[in-house]
């Protein structure tokens, strides 16, 4: 099976085991606020983790006050293009 890559070499599955660095930005309240760091992934995949991981984070921070609370984690590459937007809405009973 082969990979046809529409998002360029940072996210070809052909790269695994070679590590590249991603960035999770984070929207809360509809303020967005970047990541300058960024995390070394040996794929989307991985990427695709560690933003589910920072998205839970953030819901249990804000879990106090979960009244149509938005939540959001944009991963973007190395390029600065948006791969993948992972977002949550807690909502009280």
């Amino acid at each position: 099976m082969g990979c046809i890559c529409t998002k360029g070499p940072l996210t070809c599955c052909a790269n695994r085991g070679v590590p590249w660095r991603y960035f999770f930005d984070s929207s809360v309240r509809d303020e967005l606020i970047k990541d300058d760091e960024g995390i070394e992934c040996d794929g989307i995949e991985e990427a695709c983790r560690e933003g589910m991981d920072g998205l839970r984070d953030l819901a249990l921070e804000f879990f106090k006050d979960p009244d149509g609370q938005q939540l959001a984690i944009y991963v973007r590459d190395e390029a600065g293009e948006r791969l993948l937007s992972l977002s949550i809405t807690l909502q009280g009973s």
